[in-house]
């Protein structure tokens, strides 16, 4: 599931835990500015929380580290 916590934060939880923390995630987001449909945002897993064996947290921001809520956000994890 994702759960949005805050403007640009968000926590994602697995339905079902993994064996460990050894996994990997990539990310890619986009957003709509002045009328440019393919802009795109910044999206970093936050250094406050690590990864655990069932979540972990990401924030969405602009180019200038202003956290946001872009309108497309692709997450994927690899184990």
């Amino acid at each position: 599931s994702v759960t949005r916590t805050g403007t640009g934060q968000y926590t994602i939880v697995f339905t079902n835990a993994l064996a460990d923390a050894n996994y990997a995630v990539t990310a890619c987001s986009g957003y709509t500015q002045g009328g440019a449909t393919n802009s795109m945002g910044v999206v970093s897993i936050t250094g406050n929380t690590p990864l655990t064996s069932s979540q972990f947290q990401i924030i969405t921001e602009y180019a200038n580290t202003s956290l946001q809520d872009n309108g497309t956000v692709c997450v994927a994890c690899f184990r």
